[in-house]
């Protein structure tokens, strides 16, 4: 059915019921899970280009941290 899946994961309750419901789709069809974590350009960071890549800069290490923990969360689902 599906080869691959891609779950876009925030670290939230609601993102770990998704995360959750997305490995044991995978698990059935087999597929390759891709995680991906977004960063929103509202909430006044959208300011310039500058502005914006250093606002993202100083949020990378939370991005990673909230990925690493999707990723440790599928690898425990097996």
């Amino acid at each position: 059915m599906y080869k691959r899946i891609l779950l876009a994961f925030d670290g939230s309750v609601e993102g770990r019921t998704a995360l959750r419901e997305g490995a044991l789709l995978a698990k059935s069809c087999g597929a390759q899970v891709h995680l991906l974590s977004v960063v929103s350009e509202t909430g006044g960071m959208a300011i310039g280009e500058g502005a914006f890549a250093g606002a993202v800069a100083l949020h990378q290490d939370r991005y990673r941290e909230v990925l690493e923990e999707g990723a440790a969360r599928l690898r425990a689902m097996g």
